[in-house]
């Protein structure tokens, strides 16, 4: 007949095994293991997404939005306001509200605004 061993000998090995795997997830998730859950996996994938997407939407559209606001005819008045705005609200407010507004949101962009300023005041290349 197999005889069990002794709670007494089992119990060091039974808290090292807890301990170390306590240890070894908080390694893991908190400090050094960059280790996620699923649903934080999941909403990083989505946050990193979306950015991607709208900086791939910005990189498309400020050139287009720059080209519509230096045809304007009171453009060089504009630039004026542009060049003294001196918040990303601001200077949203200086363009069309179409113009710096993403595809699929209803107000407009602050990041659109500013890449789009940025090129609405910089000079035309020369060819």
């Amino acid at each position: 007949m197999i005889t069990l061993p002794k709670w007494r000998s089992i119990k060091p090995l039974f808290w090292g095994a807890v301990g170390g795997s306590a240890v070894t997830m908080f390694l893991g998730f908190f400090l050094w293991g960059n280790w996620y859950t699923e649903g934080g996996a999941q909403r990083l994938a989505q946050e990193t997404s979306r950015t991607k997407v709208q900086e791939a939407q910005i990189a498309i559209l400020a050139p287009m939005c720059a080209a519509k606001f230096n045809a304007q005819p009171d453009a060089a008045a504009k630039k004026v306001t542009l060049k003294a705005a001196d918040s990303s609200y601001a200077r949203r407010q200086v363009f069309d509200e179409a113009s710096v507004t993403l595809p699929g949101t209803s107000y407009g962009d602050s990041s659109l605004a500013d890449a789009c300023a940025e090129l609405g005041l910089s000079p035309p290349k020369k060819s």
